[in-house]
């Protein structure tokens, strides 16, 4: 998505947050190295843990599903920024 980033983790050590911030200072460091002018990520972040019925294939498929909601791609293989190994954007 232009504006924000979808992420399916799985933690059981719960370092999301560490992780996130990881993610953050890389991505924000190599934007600023290209020359972009403000910051790339607003501070904080939203997280849901997944509950034990909750199924990781369905809220993977609305993750990578976000862009055709959105009106950016027709398939979700189709946007650019989509896909996970775990996750083959054939399937859906």
């Amino acid at each position: 998505m232009p504006d924000h980033v979808h992420v399916l983790i799985s933690d059981p050590a719960q370092r999301t947050a560490q992780y996130v911030w990881r993610f953050k200072q890389a991505t924000g460091y190599q934007w600023k190295q290209q020359g972009n002018p403000g910051t790339l990520w607003q501070r904080g972040f939203y997280d849901r843990v997944l509950r034990l019925d909750d199924d990781p294939n369905i809220v993977a498929k609305y993750i990578m599903t976000n862009p055709v909601r959105a009106g950016l791609a027709a398939r979700a293989a189709d946007y650019r920024f989509s896909g996970a190994p775990a996750f083959p954007l054939l399937l859906l």
